[in-house]
């Protein structure tokens, strides 16, 4: 077998450990799935496993790698149309749900600790990966809060650090409990998940342009 072809046969065969994990820790979480498990599924020996992968966190890790570079296209897809910020939040916003109902770990991955510590980092390069890739959508959609506001599409009230904090622990938190609260939405607010996230959205973006006079009221 040449080099190309076993290059192209380890491809497959972590993609499909990965796809095998993801949904094993869909369906029975990641603490509640093993290694054995994964190897089974997946059609290998655990040995085999373990040429591809050190351990279930660095499956994990992978598909978090995989989640983040996905948003990360989209993000650059997004901005590269160069549209007014509002629809380029919402766009964002869209996608970000995109991902979440796809059925990837990405969500309560990224929403869990990820390492980032100089230490942690030093000897893992996906774990670098991540920090990375995640830093470089921050400062993509920064770069678009900044721009808004110079262009008098927004009112920024607040240092824009507090601004992405805010973005980033609200649009996660949305997304990810308006899916296990889908039915409850539907039956007392009288509306489904998309109308919730779509009011969500626009009353978080409200939220982000006050955040200066909200702050100031709590002093």
């Amino acid at each position: 077998m040449n080099s190309k072809r076993k290059i192209q046969l380890a491809d497959f065969n972590r993609t499909v450990i990965l796809a095998t994990a993801n949904t094993l820790f869909l369906n029975h979480g990641i603490e509640g799935t093993t290694m054995d498990e994964i190897a089974h599924e997946a059609g290998f020996s655990k040995t085999t496993l373990y040429t591809y992968f050190d351990s279930k966190q660095d499956i994990v890790d992978h598909l978090i790698l995989d989640g983040m570079e996905r948003f990360h296209q989209e993000v650059v897809k997004i901005v590269s149309r160069q549209a007014p910020f509002r629809e380029f939040y919402h766009e964002l916003c869209q996608s970000l749900v995109a991902i979440h109902d796809s059925g990837i770990v990405y969500f309560p991955g990224i929403t869990g600790k990820i390492g980032c510590s100089e230490k942690e980092m030093k000897n893992n390069k996906v774990l670098t990966n991540i920090y990375m890739l995640g830093e470089e959508i921050n400062h993509i959609i920064a770069g678009e809060i900044s721009r808004a506001a110079a262009n008098k599409e927004l009112q920024l009230n607040a240092p824009m650090a507090d601004v992405m904090m805010l973005f980033w622990l609200c649009l996660t938190g949305l997304i990810e409990k308006s899916a296990s609260k889908e039915a409850y939405i539907l039956r007392h607010l009288e509306k489904d998940r998309k109308s919730f996230l779509n009011f969500a959205f626009d009353a978080l973006l409200l939220m982000i342009e006050k955040g200066e006079k909200i702050g100031r009221a709590h002093v």
